[in-house]
Parts: structure tokens; C-alpha cells; sequence
């Protein structure tokens, strides 16, 4: 089978504002987070910009996860016959280590934190990253097709590649 692999390098709050067709079946990968959302799992088809994306990634996870919300997320002070305080276990490491990585997205997708790379692997070819409008900079947008062409765009950071599977 045929799919396409878009990888852009977001730089800057103008790479935050390129448009994006992520399809039902394409994957989503931010190498800097070991987030990866398998290809059709979890998000349904969106066109957004890649910071509506980024924030509509963050608040299905957050939803979606048990240690993300609830009194499991946080340290909870209780009262007990006015004179007798306890505090609740402190969240476990896995709770913790899980919000900080939300925070981390979120930092992303506000345009807090840069650097950072969003890859969408497609396997039918129908998702697309749009180009910087008004973009005359170096080339941070590229494009692969097949296994043995590449094709870069005249945008920058986004990088593009249709491959072949072979089972």
C-alpha cells in the first residue's frame, strides 16, 4: 500500500498558524514528547491549524485520561473533626510525569515552546499541511514521495514523503 508521511519542523508562531487536513486514518507523531498517536486511533478527521491540532490533542488526552483528572491529579487537603488534618497520598510518579507532558503540549501548542516536530503518517494520502503565507525563508517544509523521490517545497520546514509498504 501507498500512504504519504508530512513532517514539519515547527519553528515559530507562524509555523503554529499553517493550516492542517489531518485525515480519519492519519497518525500523529511529536518525536520531542514520545507522543505518538497511532494512524486512525483516538482522533477523528480535522481541519484545523497546526495549534488547533496541537490543543485538540491536548484536550482528547486530557479527557481521555484517568490520571489527567479528579482528585487522583492533585494533592487534596481534608478536615477531620476540626482539630485532626491529613492530607491525601500525593499523586504517583505516573500521575505526575502525565501532567507534566500535558503541560509540555499545551506549552507547544500556545507557542510557548519551540522547536519541536509534527509528523503525520498517513496511509491513504489524505492529510496536508498548508505553507506559510508570505514565507521567504530557508526551506523547514518538506516533501518525500515514493521511496526513492523527495520533493522539497519552497516553504519552510515541512518535509513530505509518500512511501510504499511492503508485507
Amino acid at each position: 500500500t501507498f500512504g504519504t508521511k508530512i513532517t514539519l519542523r515547527v519553528k515559530d508562531s507562524r509555523d503554529l498558524a499553517r493550516e492542517v487536513l489531518k485525515s480519519d486514518t492519519a497518525g500523529i507523531v511529536v518525536p520531542e514528547l514520545d507522543l505518538e498517536l497511532e494512524e486512525g486511533g483516538g482522533m477523528n478527521g480535522v481541519y484545523t491549524t497546526v495549534e488547533g491540532l496541537m490543543k485538540k490533542m491536548h484536550g482528547r488526552l486530557w479527557a481521555a485520561n484517568p490520571f489527567g483528572m479528579g482528585e487522583s491529579s492533585v494533592v487534596v487537603e481534608q478536615q477531620h473533626d476540626g482539630n485532626d488534618s491529613e492530607r491525601c497520598s500525593r499523586p504517583m510518579s505516573q500521575h505526575v510525569k502525565y501532567r507534566e507532558f500535558l503541560a509540555q503540549l499545551k506549552d507547544m501548542a500556545d507557542g510557548r515552546r519551540f522547536p519541536f516536530t509534527l509528523i503525520l503518517s498517513d496511509p491513504l494520502s489524505n492529510s496536508f499541511v498548508g505553507p506559510v503565507l508570505n514565507a521567504a525563508d530557508t526551506l523547514s517544509l518538506q516533501a518525500d514521495k515514493g521511496s526513492v523521490s523527495c520533493r522539497e517545497t519552497s516553504d519552510e520546514g515541512l518535509r513530505i514523503e509518500e512511501f510504499q509498504r511492503t508485507e
